[in-house]
C-alpha cells in the first residue's frame, strides 16, 4: 500500500457490510463539511457524548475545516459511505502523537446509531490499521470511556495484540500494529 498523503488524498475500498449492504470507505474531503454536519445530528445524545466525552450537537467552522482537511500525514481520516443511500455513516481518524517514543497516533471512531453492530467501525478501522502500518506507525491508542461496551468490542475484536489501562472512567487501549495479529 502506498501512504504517501498524494496516495491516501484518493484512497478508496469497497466493503459489505453484516447486513449484505455495500459499503465504500474513502478519504474524508474538503467537500464533506455539510455531510460531517449532518452526520453529527443524526448522533444520538450517547454517541456523541461517547465520542467527544461530552454532548456536542454541531461542529464550529474551524472543526469542520479541521475534519475534513487532513494532511493524510500527520492527520488521516476516512469515512464509510452506505452505497444504496449514499449516505456517510461512519468516520475513522488518527492524529500523530509526537510526544510518545514510539511511532503512535491517537484515532477515533463514530458510526451513525443504526449501524452499530454491522461491521462499520471494524471495516473502518481495518483499513486504518493497513494505512497506519503502510505509513510506519507502531501503536494506536483510543481514549474510550468506560460505559462506551460498543467501541470497546470493536477494539478488543481487532485481533491486535493490546494493553489496556484505566484512569478515572476512561480506558486507554494501546493496539500494536508491528506485530502480528492475535487468532
Amino acid at each position: 500500500m502506498d501512504a504517501t498523503p498524494e496516495s491516501l488524498r484518493s484512497f478508496f475500498a469497497r466493503d459489505q457490510l453484516r447486513n449484505g449492504r455495500g459499503l465504500l470507505i474513502r478519504a474524508i474531503n474538503p467537500q464533506d463539511k455539510d455531510v460531517l454536519q449532518e452526520g453529527l445530528h443524526r448522533l444520538s445524545a450517547e454517541s456523541s457524548y461517547c465520542r467527544f466525552f461530552h454532548f456536542k450537537n454541531d461542529l464550529s467552522l474551524q472543526e469542520l475545516k479541521d475534519f475534513t482537511e487532513p494532511d493524510f500525514d500527520r492527520h488521516v481520516a476516512l469515512v464509510a459511505v452506505d452505497e444504496d443511500l449514499e449516505l456517510v455513516v461512519g468516520v475513522t481518524r488518527y492524529f500523530r502523537c509526537d510526544d510518545l517514543p514510539l511511532r503512535t497516533a491517537e484515532i477515533t471512531l463514530a458510526v451513525e446509531d443504526e449501524y452499530h453492530g454491522l461491521g462499520v467501525g471494524s471495516l473502518l478501522l481495518g483499513h486504518l490499521v493497513d494505512i497506519g502500518r503502510a505509513a510506519g506507525y507502531r501503536e494506536f491508542r483510543a481514549a474510550v470511556l468506560g460505559e462506551n461496551y460498543k467501541m470497546l468490542d470493536v477494539l478488543y475484536n481487532m485481533n491486535l495484540p493490546l494493553r489496556r489501562s484505566m484512569e478515572g472512567n476512561t480506558v486507554e487501549v494501546h493496539l500494536s500494529l508491528d506485530q502480528p495479529p492475535v487468532i
